[in-house]
């Protein structure tokens, strides 16, 4: 099987993780990645695999009918021969939303892309979507309007459906949640010194809410180590925290899907996650591998029976990493919603 991932700018995570799942299941030298002529090499996806693995623009043109499927990424429609691939090759095409795209392009009108990969799917519009949904569409059709402008390009006017329709069921649609990079190593900590910890900017109002409950937790539980922060810190600093953790928080940002959700049971700590609508085949299950809530009141009771009480947690850790890596690895979501429709 030969596979080719068209991408264009800087790449985004969601495009890393399907490159390294590929890697690990049908190995580099079956895939390329397009490299584009006018993009550096750092600001490209090129800069995160080998040499061996580039292929430019003419030699793609060339070569178009050796692969057997073809991965697109949003940025690659804004290249000039983009509808060339879709034109000159035969092979299977698949359109992975590395950006979370507002608009669907290039999917429902183009009956060559067999499957639309996206990381935020949600199984329920969770309450206040519809505000936010109106909010990002003004806000995206003044930035699609801008890129025609300077580009020349068709933007929403060509592609405009709303994603909204971004539920599960829809036609073509998948699942593809994110996941953790073995790309980013960091030094061992064995330490398991904080209660529980939660790391991340408040910029939706759930998460301003459920913070300003937690320092009052913080307040009662002063013979207690909880560590609460809502600015910016190092990556490495980010990750030691999490590694020395008992349980580490995860709530609903922006989108449904964050990185800090499969960041926690990669660097073993227990995931402590609100509970959301975002659809994840194979998901965590509470009080097995991992602890869920949906309240203050049962953040609170868990973490009492959990950690406060009993030593819970140290079972709740060790399940919760074995659930990620059988289930939720870049390797496992490739094998798991890409190569069965490419081997079909």
């Amino acid at each position: 099987m030969k596979v080719l991932l068209f991408t264009n700018h800087r790449s985004a995570f969601l495009e890393r993780i399907t490159y390294e799942g590929l890697v690990d299941n049908i190995g580099g030298n079956n895939v390329k990645i397009f490299k584009p002529n006018n993009i550096p090499v750092h600001q490209s996806m090129v800069e995160y695999s080998s040499t061996n693995n580039i292929i430019y623009e003419n030699e793609m043109l060339q070569r178009i009918d050796e692969f057997d499927s073809i991965i697109l990424f949003n940025s690659a429609y804004m290249n000039p021969i983009f509808d060339k691939v879709l034109e000159k090759s035969d092979a299977k095409m698949f359109f992975v939303d590395g950006n979370d795209d507002f608009f669907l392009r290039h999917i429902r009108n183009n009956p060559k892309i067999i499957l639309y990969l996206k990381s935020n799917v949600l199984t329920t519009l969770y309450p206040g979507y519809s505000i936010e949904w109106s909010i990002r569409y003004l806000y995206e059709i003044l930035k699609s309007t801008a890129i025609e402008m300077r580009s020349g390009r068709k933007y929403a006017s060509k592609w405009g459906i709303p994603i909204s329709i971004a539920v599960k069921g829809q036609d073509k649609l998948v699942p593809f949640p994110l996941t953790a990079s073995k790309r980013k190593v960091v030094r061992a900590e064995t330490r398991k010194d904080i209660d529980l910890s939660f790391i991340g900017t408040l910029n939706v109002p759930d998460r301003k809410r459920y913070f300003i409950d937690l320092l009052r937790l913080k307040n009662e539980k002063k013979d207690r180590s909880l560590y609460l922060s809502s600015h910016k810190i190092t990556f490495q600093k980010y990750i030691n925290i999490i590694k020395r953790s008992k349980l580490a928080l995860s709530f609903r940002g922006v989108n449904a899907d964050t990185y800090r959700y499969w960041e926690i049971p990669y660097y073993r700590s227990a995931l402590f996650a609100q509970r959301t609508p975002l659809a994840i085949p194979n998901d965590f299950v509470d009080q097995k591998s991992a602890l869920f809530f949906s309240s203050i009141d049962e953040l609170r009771k868990k973490f009492d029976r959990y950690v406060l009480k009993t030593e819970e947690w140290k079972e709740i850790t060790k399940s919760c990493r074995r659930h990620f890596v059988r289930y939720h690895t870049p390797k496992m979501r490739v094998k798991n919603f890409l190569l069965p429709f490419m081997n079909e």
